[in-house]
């Protein structure tokens, strides 16, 4: 067939159809498949991506971990076949994911989408089996490491906590500066550790790792210690504690230049020891030892206060002393001076009073003045002398003064009983002489007023008054005068005469009234029956001696004349009758 008849037969309706068809046909047919061949590719990709993570795990690393781990762990050895196991099964798995996704590269260059498609269903499930696998051996893997893991985190925290102290140094190096080398030679061991702890995990060495761990966190426990505990242990060495020792020296000083005993408390010996104590102390916290530093200095602030203290009860008893010496000696002086009174007087009263209990006391008592005197003698030579501490001359002066003032008190008691005795004899005396003189004025009382009746007790009471006053007078007559019964009847006489002297003043100034109304009211009695008749039985009564129904009825009479101010008429009466 020539070219004509073929451009004839294709330039046909019906093949020119057919033509195109085909060429459509073979177009879809490529289309699905580049198609196909995308989505293979986008499938291979996804396993490439699966396959690179579950290679990405560092199953080798731990394994080789676990390995040697299991030589020192008797239980983790029991088990580490059955790890190698799966992981070389784990490897075989990658070899034949890695062979099966070179094998469906190829498949997809070379289109072949017919095994392509087994070729997905087996890398799928060989995807799947090792991601199981992988996860299943790394979990247990984990679990065995857990012990180094969790080492890892204890160093990572104390990297950081060192990390955070290394800070602090660097912004407080000044206030530190005291220890700074021991500082930064103990940091730089604490660096040195770190290293050895890194040597020891890659040695799997867990037990060194962890020793060096724990020493790690003490080293810088101690650090954090240190930093914190450091400045104000460095106020106090080197400020609070020398300030004291030099207020204590000027303070014994000054103490002692007063001229108070002090030998005794050996300050130069006490500060010099504690100065040497101090200077230990701050050589060990500038080496950072500080164990103990602060009972130390606890133990020097307390000691110094102490021994301050001390120094300044010797500066108050010296002071005391001396007031009390001169308080107490003059106190022992008053003594000797009452006790030779006491003598003195005894001596003029001894007959009259008696006192024999007073006469056996009186040598004791000398004795005693005798003994504080010697005393006295020996205090006042320590008061002098600076050879004993005021403090314990003070306890000796408390305990004389003591006896001084008992002494005294003692001595006051029997002045004063003699001075009562002498005072109730002189009062009894002066008190007899105004017996008489009341008595002589009670009897001219009634004789002058020449009273129409006076009752017959009043006679009894006057001879009951002398016999009283008799008596007074025997018992101020006897040797030795009886004290205590004649203060007994000196009272009873003070009382029984001066109520018998008011008795006659109100006897005598009732009948003067009496009288004074009587008289009175004569200036209008011729005029008035009544008031006549009335005033006789007030005389009546008057002459009986019934004064007082006599002055009842006499105003009672007056006061029916109904008279303005009748009571400043009798008065001015009574007067112009005066």
């Amino acid at each position: 067939m020539n070219i004509q008849n073929i451009m004839t037969f294709l330039a046909r309706k019906e093949v020119l159809i057919a033509i195109v068809a085909l060429l459509v046909l073979l177009i879809v047919v490529l289309v699905v498949r580049n198609s196909k061949k995308k989505a293979y590719r986008k499938q291979l990709q996804d396993f490439q991506v699966r396959y690179n993570n579950i290679k990405s795990i560092p199953l080798t690393f731990k394994m080789s971990k676990v390995v040697s781990l299991s030589k020192m762990d008797a239980a983790l050895s029991e088990t580490i076949d059955e790890y190698k196991e799966d992981y070389e099964s784990i490897q075989n798995n990658f070899k034949n994911i890695t062979d099966m996704l070179a094998q469906m590269e190829d498949e997809i260059v070379a289109g072949k989408l017919k095994s392509l498609k087994l070729t997905v269903i087996d890398l799928d499930g060989l995807l799947s089996n090792g991601e199981r696998s992988i996860k299943k051996l790394d979990d247990a893997l984990n679990i065995a490491l857990k012990p180094e893991t969790d080492q890892r985190e204890e160093i990572n925290l104390a990297k950081e906590q060192f990390r955070e102290l290394k800070n602090d140094w660097n912004m407080n190096n000044a206030s530190l500066a005291f220890s700074a080398d021991a500082i930064i030679a103990k940091m730089e061991n604490v660096e040195k550790k770190f290293t050895e702890f890194e040597e020891n995990m890659y040695a799997s060495e867990y037990d060194k790792a962890k020793a060096c761990n724990e020493e790690i966190n003490q080293d810088i426990s101690n650090l954090k210690d240190i930093f914190n505990r450091l400045p104000d242990l460095l106020q106090e060495a080197r400020g609070i504690i020398p300030k004291q020792i030099d207020q204590i020296a000027e303070n014994y000083a000054l103490v002692k230049q007063k001229g108070v005993y002090l030998q005794h408390l050996d300050v130069a010996k006490n500060v010099e020891i504690l100065t040497d104590s101090l200077k230990q102390d701050l050589q060990a916290i500038k080496n950072i030892n500080l164990k103990n530093v602060d009972s130390h200095f606890a133990d020097y602030k307390t000691r110094l206060v102490q021994l301050n203290d001390q120094i300044n009860k010797e500066d108050a008893a010296f002071n005391e002393v001396k007031e009390l010496s001169e308080a107490s000696f003059r106190k022992l002086d008053t003594t000797m001076n009452l006790t030779e009174t006491i003598n003195n007087i005894f001596v003029q009263i001894e007959d009259k009073y008696g006192f024999d209990n007073l006469k056996d006391m009186m040598p004791d008592l000398e004795k005693k003045n005798r003994e504080l005197s010697q005393v006295k003698d020996k205090l006042a030579k320590l008061v002098v002398q600076d050879s004993v501490p005021s403090t314990t001359v003070l306890l000796s002066l408390k305990e004389f003064n003591h006896n001084v003032e008992s002494q005294l008190d003692d001595l006051k008691a029997i002045k004063s009983k003699l001075d009562e005795v002498r005072s109730d004899e002189e009062r009894a005396r002066k008190q007899l002489l105004k017996f008489y003189l009341i008595m002589n004025e009670i009897q001219v009382k009634i004789r002058c007023y020449k009273l129409p009746a006076v009752s017959e007790q009043y006679e009894g009471d006057v001879k009951e008054a002398y016999r009283q006053i008799n008596t007074l007078q025997t018992l101020l007559a006897e040797k030795p005068i009886n004290t205590t019964l004649l203060s007994a009847t000196l009272n009873e006489t003070i009382d029984f005469v001066y109520k018998l002297y008011n008795n006659v003043n109100n006897i005598v100034g009732m009948a003067q009234m009496v009288e004074n109304t009587i008289v009175f009211a004569n200036k209008y009695r011729s005029n008035n029956i009544d008031l006549d008749s009335e005033l006789a039985r007030s005389e009546l009564s008057f002459r009986n001696g019934e004064y007082t129904q006599a002055l009842t009825i006499a105003i009672n009479a007056v006061e029916k004349l109904k008279l303005d101010s009748y009571e400043s008429l009798i008065k001015e009466n009574a007067a112009s009758a005066a």
